[in-house]
C-alpha cells in the first residue's frame, strides 16, 4: 500500500537494478513487520521481474525471520534472458549518426518520453550478456518459491523467447499488436 512505500516515476526505472532490489527488500521487511508470518506473492512486469529475481537470487537469505516467505513469483513480459533493445543503444552509440539517434532518445526520455534513457544503468544491466544478466543466468530463485513466467506472443519489447526462465513454468499468451508488452498485464 502507499503507506509502505513511495510512488515512483519513469526516472526511477533508469537506476541500478540491484539498488531497486534493495528497496524491494526493505518494503518486504516492512510488510513482514506489519504482518508477521505472512506469505507473499510477487507479481512483476518487465524490468520489475528482473528486480524481483535479483532480490530472490542474491539478497534474500534462505531463512531470515525479518523477511516474509515468498510463495510465488509471477513475471509478465520480463526479459529473463536480457532485452535485445537494451543493447541497441550501445550499438548505435558506436557510430556517429547512431549517436545522434541515441542523443535524441535520451533527450526525449529526459522530457518524459515513453522510452527509457538509453544510457541508464538499468538499460546497460538488461542487455544480453551484461554482468547482471550473466550472473542471474547462473543462479536459481530462492528454494521454495514457485515461479511462473508469462510472455506475449506479439511483444516487440520483450519477445517471448527472451522471457523464458529455466526452472520456471513458462507460458506464452496471445496479446499482439503495438501494445502487447503492456496488454499482457
Amino acid at each position: 500500500g502507499p503507506r509502505l512505500h513511495r510512488l515512483y516515476g519513469a526516472r526511477d526505472t533508469w537506476g541500478d537494478l540491484r539498488r531497486a532490489a534493495l528497496r524491494l527488500r526493505a518494503l518486504l521487511v516492512r510488510i513482514a513487520r506489519r504482518h508477521p508470518g505472512a506469505r507473499v506473492d510477487l507479481l512483476a512486469h518487465s524490468q520489475g521481474g528482473v528486480v524481483a529475481r535479483v532480490l530472490l537470487e542474491g539478497l534474500a537469505q534462505s531463512w531470515d525471520p525479518s523477511f516474509p516467505r515468498i510463495e510465488h513469483l509471477v513475471t509478465l513480459a520480463t526479459p529473463h534472458r536480457g532485452a535485445s533493445l537494451a543493447e541497441l543503444g550501445a550499438d548505435l552509440d558506436a557510430i556517429l549518426t547512431g549517436r545522434w539517434v541515441v542523443n535524441g532518445i535520451a533527450a526525449w526520455a529526459q522530457r518524459g518520453g515513453p522510452l527509457p534513457h538509453p544510457r541508464s544503468a538499468a538499460v546497460r544491466q538488461l542487455a544480453p550478456g551484461s554482468p547482471l544478466m550473466t550472473w542471474l543466468a547462473t543462479e536459481d530463485v530462492t528454494y521454495g518459491t514457485r515461479v511462473l513466467s508469462l510472455a506475449s506472443a506479439g511483444d516487440a519489447i520483450v519477445p517471448a523467447p527472451r522471457s523464458v526462465l529455466a526452472g520456471a513454468q513458462n507460458r506464452v499468451l496471445p496479446p499482439r499488436g503495438w501494445n502487447a508488452h503492456a496488454a499482457l498485464v
